[in-house]
């Protein structure tokens, strides 16, 4: 099967997904998260199982991050909105701050082994996914195995805020704007040949916004008067660093961006020619 083929077999299955309850979405999610700890436990081992030859060649100079990653780790914490849709559907609204402590606590932890896991495994020779770099053969095949099926259980539950956004304005077309929000995914799927990059784009434009920018602009505005003057400035000071940050990261991106279009540009007169 070629690419075309696989992404409209993935698009195909699923769209049963997309169209769960939200309870049922849960679920999903819950084996989901299963499979992300043996996915985190099986990078671990492969820190474990590295001889100490195999991190000679690495260079950990943290002056040649790359900027445009910033958008990537954005990125990852932009899916947690969905939990104001949960929020919405809890049996018990009141557990909502247990929630969310919780969920970030979680997140914060398994996307911290994974980032320093690869650091240090890889350093400067790491991929957009780690995952892509592991050495055993038989510990790539299971890790991708479990990627891929980890992003099949969670993928409808991102969208569902989107989905129930646009339900509330277009009454009586749920089949649709669901089954559209599917084939959207499968048209950038096709469309878009360097996804790293354009995830990184997104993290620093919108993703920026929403989980960085926003929320500290709305807690100053709102509780800035109950705050310490200390506390204050000290929000402040970090509200004006994560815009600079995602200023910084966005021409990050854009610049790689450029590069590399120029690169394809370059390589398809050569074949012309």
């Amino acid at each position: 099967l070629d690419r075309f083929q696989w992404i409209i077999l993935t698009t195909m299955s699923l769209l049963p997904t997309i169209h769960m309850k939200l309870s049922n979405l849960s679920y999903l999610s819950k084996i989901g998260s299963y499979v992300m700890i043996a996915l985190v436990l099986g990078i671990l081992y492969a820190v474990i199982a590295a001889a100490p030859e195999d991190l000679e060649g690495n260079e950990y100079d943290l002056a040649k991050f790359e900027m445009a990653a910033i958008g990537n780790i954005v990125f990852a914490f932009a899916c947690h909105g969905t939990l104001l849709t949960i929020y919405r559907r809890m049996e018990n609204p009141a557990d909502v701050d247990k929630l969310f402590d919780q969920v970030y606590a979680t997140g914060y932890l398994l996307k911290f082994l994974v980032g320093a896991t690869g650091y240090f495994l890889f350093a400067q020779n790491v991929g957009d996914q780690v995952t892509l770099n592991l050495p055993q053969e038989w510990l790539k095949i299971i890790v991708t195995v479990a990627v891929t099926l980890k992003k099949w259980l969670t993928y409808a539950l991102p969208l569902e805020p989107v989905a129930i956004a646009a339900e509330e304005k277009w009454k009586d077309k749920t089949i649709t704007i669901r089954t559209g929000l599917v084939i959207l995914t499968a048209l950038l799927a096709l469309c878009l040949p360097y996804f790293g990059l354009f995830q990184s784009l997104v993290g620093s434009v919108c993703a920026g916004f929403l989980v960085l920018i926003f929320p500290l602009v709305f807690y100053l505005k709102l509780y800035g008067h109950k705050l310490s003057k200390f506390l204050f400035w000290a929000h402040a000071a970090l509200l004006v660093f994560c815009v600079l940050l995602m200023i910084v990261a966005t021409y990050d991106s854009l610049a790689q961006a450029q590069e590399l279009f120029e690169n394809a540009e370059d390589d398809s007169m050569d074949l012309t020619h």
